[in-house]
C-alpha cells in the first residue's frame, strides 16, 4: 500500500515568496508505478497562501467599520500564482472621520499609501470587507 501526503504552502515575506513543501511518502510493498504516481500527484499539487494575518487584520476593520465597507483588494503574483496580498480603502477618508486635523492627516496620507500599493499591483477588485474575508478564507485553505 502506498501512502502520499503532500502539501505546498506559500507566504509573502518581505515581498519575496516562501514556499514551504511538505511531502511524506511511504511505500509498505512494492507497487509497480508508486514512483510515477508521486511524479503526478506533485506535477498536479495545488498551493494556498497564508493570509492568516491579513484575515485577522480584516476581521478588526469589520469590527470597526462593518462588514459593507469598500475596499480594494490587492493582488500579486507569487510563485506563478495570483493571491491577494493586501487591501485598502476604496473611498477617500472625510474630515468626519478623524477628532483632529492631525489624525485626518494622518488618514489621508494612508489612503494615498493604499492607492499607490493599488496602483502597482498586477490586479485589483473592488468589493467589501465581508466578500474580502470570504476570499481570503478561501485563498487560506489548502485547494
Amino acid at each position: 500500500m502506498n501512502h502520499l501526503k503532500m502539501h505546498t504552502l506559500i507566504k509573502l515575506e518581505n515581498k519575496k515568496a516562501v514556499t514551504t513543501t511538505e511531502t511524506t511518502f511511504r511505500k509498505t510493498r512494492q507497487a509497480p508505478g508508486a514512483f510515477s504516481l508521486y511524479q503526478k500527484l506533485e506535477k498536479n499539487m495545488k498551493t494556498s497562501f497564508d493570509s492568516s494575518e491579513l484575515i485577522a487584520d480584516v476581521r478588526e476593520d469589520i469590527a470597526l467599520f462593518g462588514a459593507n465597507f469598500a475596499v480594494w483588494a490587492i493582488y500579486e503574483d507569487v510563485e506563478g500564482n495570483t493571491f491577494i496580498t493586501d487591501y485598502t480603502d476604496a473611498e477617500k477618508p472625510t474630515e468626519d472621520e478623524a477628532e483632529t486635523a492631525e489624525e485626518y492627516a494622518k488618514l489621508l496620507k494612508e489612503f494615498e499609501e493604499g492607492w499607490v500599493r493599488a496602483s502597482q499591483a498586477k490586479k485589483t477588485e473592488l468589493t467589501t470587507l465581508g466578500a474580502l474575508l470570504d476570499l481570503l478564507e478561501d485563498q487560506n485553505k489548502l485547494i
